[in-house]
């Protein structure tokens, strides 16, 4: 299915798209990935790693893949957060989502039992649901209890962040973050390739869904790159939430076919907690991904970190209200001579 999402501005808009990416939002792209077999097979390696970790977590999750079917021209509103910075960690995102209002719960799975019971053939309309059909399971008991439900949400949501999110986030966001800085934060909306147009009143955008229109009031749009946007852009423009279009972040040729670091033979030498640490700083990342990504304390890794800084091995550098560390020179050869031993 392919239709054209259509904003319509008032005549002499200034457009000045906001670019910015939200941790929650690539992770209901992943699982979009997770569950569509043209996602699977545009991410291989990922989903192979993603399904092994998943897999004793999955019946925890019900209520998270129930929300997000590819299937499907809609998301509840709900779960979008409007990011107020350039790059919000997970926890500001999930503050958003635990403050959703029991009315406006209800309402957004109201509007998405009838499109799943239409499968989406009538498109999404813009007011209140024509008529409510049967809901999953899991979802009856958000639409039940909507607080406890969100409660319930927001800890599937970082369960499934902290088993196939997490451990690549750093990589991830280093991604997202250098196309946040190509394109500008008053980025054009011309670099987003040819299914996106703008001719100064009318925004178009090709995408796989239903064909929908919008007449806007305002001129600020939300762009969000993303590593697993696979079929395009992907937007979001029913009323009154602020119009977002997710769209493929460039440079992710290499991110999930990167080799892993040989740490192995680090071990004997640094321990396998700095050597862990080395070997997860293929892009620079911060104390609290790298403790994350490898289970330890942020105090821990903080202490593993002065000491291969104080060796020489990582270097630090200040990028916005993180500390980013990453390997030196003298701690890639280091790798490399251990790769050359190994093999």
């Amino acid at each position: 299915m392919s239709g054209v999402l259509t904003l319509r501005f008032p005549a002499g808009t200034a457009l000045e798209p906001r670019f910015v990416l939200s941790p929650l939002w690539e992770a209901l792209a992943s699982i979009r990935v997770l569950q569509d077999e043209a996602g699977r097979a545009a991410y291989p390696e990922w989903t192979e790693w993603a399904t092994r970790r998943l897999r004793r977590h999955r019946r925890r999750l019900g209520m998270l893949f129930s929300l997000v079917q590819p299937s499907l021209p809609y998301v509840p509103s709900f779960l979008f957060a409007s990011p107020r910075t350039p790059v919000p960690d997970l926890a500001a995102d999930l503050v958003s989502v635990r403050s959703s209002t029991s009315q406006q719960v209800r309402r957004d799975l109201d509007l998405f039992s009838w499109v799943l019971s239409t499968r989406g053939a009538a498109g999404v309309p813009a007011g209140p649901a024509p008529g409510r059909g049967p809901l999953p399971e899991p979802l009856e008991a958000l639409y039940d209890d909507p607080a406890s439900g969100l409660s319930e949400l927001s800890d599937q949501v970082e369960l499934y962040w902290k088993s196939v999110i997490a451990p690549r986030w750093g990589r991830i966001r280093a991604v997202l973050a250098e196309d946040l800085t190509d394109r500008g934060r008053e980025g054009s909306l011309d670099e987003l390739g040819p299914a996106v147009s703008w001719d100064g009143r009318t925004l178009l955008v090709e995408h796989t869904g239903q064909s929908t229109s919008r007449v806007m009031d305002g001129s600020e749009l939300l762009l969000m790159p993303s590593v697993f946007a696979w079929s395009g852009p992907w937007p979001v423009a029913l009323p009154p939430d602020q119009p977002r279009i997710t769209y493929p972040a460039g440079g992710t040729e290499s991110l999930w076919s990167a080799t892993e670091a040989p740490i192995e033979s680090l071990v004997a030498v640094l321990g396998i907690s700095r050597a862990k640490l080395l070997g997860e700083l293929n892009v620079p990342a911060s104390t609290s991904d790298l403790a994350i990504r490898t289970d330890m304390t942020a105090g821990g890794a903080s202490q593993h970190l002065t000491a291969l800084r104080s060796a020489g091995l990582v270097s630090s550098h200040r990028v916005g209200h993180s500390v980013l560390y990453a390997r030196t020179a003298t701690a890639e050869a280091l790798l490399r001579n251990a790769a050359a031993g190994s093999s």
